[in-house]
Order: structure tokens, then C-alpha cells, then sequence
């Protein structure tokens, strides 16, 4: 078949990288088929255009690659996070409770009174903003249940 004639290659070609991007392991098999390719002599300017990246971000695949090996190709998005999954989860189980129950003297947890808590408890520094969408989110997935 000659994909040129092909009327609707554009959206075709989006709906490929839509789904490509979609998870974690297809965003790591594509690392892994463009470094490939690169490696294979494949010019990087060509490598971007047909994946829809940019030419620093294949670039950083290879070095990346070259370096480090095949897992530093996994996503690793954003910063590591201060607070362990069981750190989180004693914030979760402390927010069922009222700061009174801590020795605080307020009545209702705010990002403040939760970035103090969590600095006095798990010595670690989040700013108030960032407990405050902790709080955030905690009342839209509801209260866990009380233990």
C-alpha cells in the first residue's frame, strides 16, 4: 500500500501517538524502539518528525540510554515524592482525626496546621500550598474510614 495516497494519514497518525502516550509501558517501548533506531544510524531530525518529540527529548533518550541503561528509559515524571506511600497513608489516617486529638488548638486541619504536623511527625518541610491540596484531595476521595 502506498501510505502517501492515504487521505486521513494526519488524524491516523494522531490517534497512533493518543494511544502511544496513553501508558506508561507504550511511552517505555517507544523510548526503547526510537533509541534503537537511533542507534542504528537514524538521524535524530527524522526520528523527532516521525514521532511527534523533540529533537532534545530524543536526544536525552540516547544519553540517557547510553549511560544508564534501559531503566532510565522508564518514566520518571516530576520529582521524586517527599513522603512515602506509608507516610501518606498515616497523613490519610491522622486526617481522620482533629488536630485537637494532636495537641494542636485549632479545630479543623489547614495546609498550614498540616505542613506543621507533618514536619513535627515525619520530618519532612511541605509547603503549606502543597498540604493544602493533600487536603484537597483527601475530601474528594472521601474520609478514609476510621480505625
Amino acid at each position: 500500500m502506498n501510505t502517501r495516497q492515504v487521505e486521513n494519514k494526519d488524524q491516523l497518525l494522531s490517534e497512533l501517538f493518543e494511544e502511544l502516550d496513553k501508558s506508561e509501558v507504550s511511552q517505555y517501548y517507544t523510548r526503547l524502539a526510537y533509541v534503537r533506531l537511533a542507534l542504528a544510524g537514524l538521524p535524530v531530525e527524522e526520528l523527532a518528525r516521525l514521532s511527534g518529540k523533540s529533537k532534545p527529548s530524543i536526544n536525552l533518550w540516547i544519553r540517557s540510554y547510553i549511560g544508564s541503561g534501559m531503566e532510565s528509559l522508564r518514566l520518571h515524571q516530576g520529582k521524586h515524592p517527599k513522603l512515602s506511600v506509608s507516610q501518606m497513608e498515616q497523613i490519610k489516617h491522622d486526617l481522620n482525626h482533629a488536630p485537637s486529638d494532636f495537641g494542636y488548638s485549632k479545630g479543623t486541619w489547614t495546609g498550614s496546621l498540616l505542613s506543621e504536623h507533618i514536619s513535627r511527625m515525619h520530618k519532612v518541610s511541605l509547603h503549606p500550598r502543597q498540604c493544602q491540596r493533600i487536603l484537597s484531595e483527601f475530601e474528594r476521595n472521601g474520609r478514609e474510614k476510621r480505625s
